[in-house]
């Protein structure tokens, strides 16, 4: 059996299946090209009634640390994927596009990346040295043939460093006497929006799923003055600000018919995402939103090999980490939850624009009623960075995403 480092992630957007397109759009930031070829990937190959979580620069951050231990055709297919510019030089790590807030700012960002290369393992000269000062990563030895101690000891560092979200990033079997290294990344985003909701006004409305079942679901109700922009098809966008930083949660709510869901997924690319944000306009609007939980795993790996980087997975060059020979990625692990309120949203997807005609009277303001399924993402105004993306499919507070049961067929009489 070949030895293999192992790469878990804690953190938290349609294309065919197979291997896509990378070429970077024009001037498209590479943390957005990657989140939306993930999520179009993601999309594509889960129900439409499954709810979707994910961070793109928590996932990147650690596909970075590997870019910076690999060579050859590893680490050019890592670069294609992460849509790295052309040259040799490879780009800051990930996280250093979400800068930790000021202390004051009442918006919590902390970002963390742990290594734990085992005892026995041989590092290549300088590689401890490089990896500590980009990625700000002490190494912390340990001893795989004692697997559950291993493993708790993991898992305990993402749990510190999430507030006990993701307490389960290593599931168990995933590490053994085999494992040479576990590399990981953890990110906790809590904000309160600038005009926040009044829990007062919350109450339980119908809520549509992508499957027609009607569910009721706590929906809270604010009227303000916030980006936002409807498409003559219904599709609509609003932007909500939180306090503190240039972070604010974009949400993309498709047409009420039949398929809007997956035809706005379908569109999800940086050129789309820069010309709705271009074309929000603040107006007043009257926002009906979930109040609600998710939580989320990411199949890392089969999406890694349709972006193209599967030499990960079973014929790595990690010969910039170590000597030893025939290393390879076992396990490639993500979760995210994403949590949404009154208050504000705590971490855990781009749309066009639509010109709304004005006209010769006031009229009322326009009602975003997210009554269905819908697309949203924790975004960095000013460069589009996602924090984190995804799609809630189904408002139930708490509950881990699960697909939406099929309606049972009734008996005939």
């Amino acid at each position: 059996m070949k030895p293999t480092v192992l790469l878990p992630l804690a953190g938290i957007f349609l294309l065919p299946s197979g291997t896509i397109s990378h070429a970077a759009e024009p001037g498209a930031d590479r943390l957005l090209a990657f989140g939306c070829d993930l999520y179009r990937l993601h999309a594509a190959r889960t129900q439409a009634a499954e709810s979707v979580a994910f961070s793109p620069v928590n996932l990147a951050q650690v596909l970075d640390l590997l870019a910076q231990v690999s060579a050859g055709d590893t680490r050019s297919q890592l670069a294609a994927a992460l849509h790295y510019p052309a040259g040799d030089a490879l780009p800051l790590p990930a996280a250093s596009a979400f800068p930790a807030p000021a202390a004051d700012s009442g918006l919590i960002l902390t970002q963390a990346t742990g290594l734990w290369p085992a005892k026995n393992f041989t590092l290549t000269d300088g590689t401890a040295a490089r990896l500590e000062e980009k990625f700000h990563a002490a190494l912390s030895p340990l001893d795989f043939n004692d697997a559950p101690a291993a493993m708790k000891t993991i898992n305990a560092w993402a749990g510190e460093r999430t507030a006990g979200k993701i307490t389960q990033l290593l599931p168990g079997g995933v590490l053994n006497k085999d494992t040479r290294m576990v590399a990981a990344s953890a990110l906790l985003f809590q904000g309160k929006w600038v005009q926040p909701f009044d829990p007062a006004l919350t109450k339980s409305e119908t809520f549509t799923t992508a499957g027609g079942a009607k569910i009721k679901t706590p929906l809270m109700h604010l009227t303000l003055a916030a980006p936002y922009v409807q498409w003559p098809d219904g599709t609509q966008a609003l932007e909500l600000a939180f306090a503190g930083g240039p972070l604010s949660l974009l949400v993309l709510l498709p047409p009420a018919e039949k398929g809007g869901l997956p035809a706005l997924e379908a569109r999800l690319t940086p050129d789309f995402l820069a010309a709705v944000h271009g074309r929000l306009k603040k107006q007043a609007v009257q926002v009906k939103l979930p109040k609600f939980t998710l939580q989320a795993s990411l199949p890392a790996e089969p999406l890694m090999k349709a972006l193209g980087a599967g030499d990960l997975f079973s014929n790595a060059d990690f010969s910039p980490l170590s000597p030893e020979p025939d290393l390879a990625v076992g396990a490639l692990l993500h979760q995210a939850t994403f949590t949404c309120d009154e208050s504000g949203a705590e971490a855990s997807a781009a749309s066009a624009a639509v010109i709304v005609a004005k006209s010769a009277r006031p009229a009322p303001p326009p009602q975003f009623k997210a009554d269905r399924p819908f697309v949203f993402a924790v975004i960095h105004r000013e460069t589009l960075d996602p924090l984190l993306m995804g799609r809630c499919a189904r408002p139930e507070s708490g509950a881990a995403s699960k697909p939406e049961a099929k309606p049972k067929a009734k008996k005939g009489k």
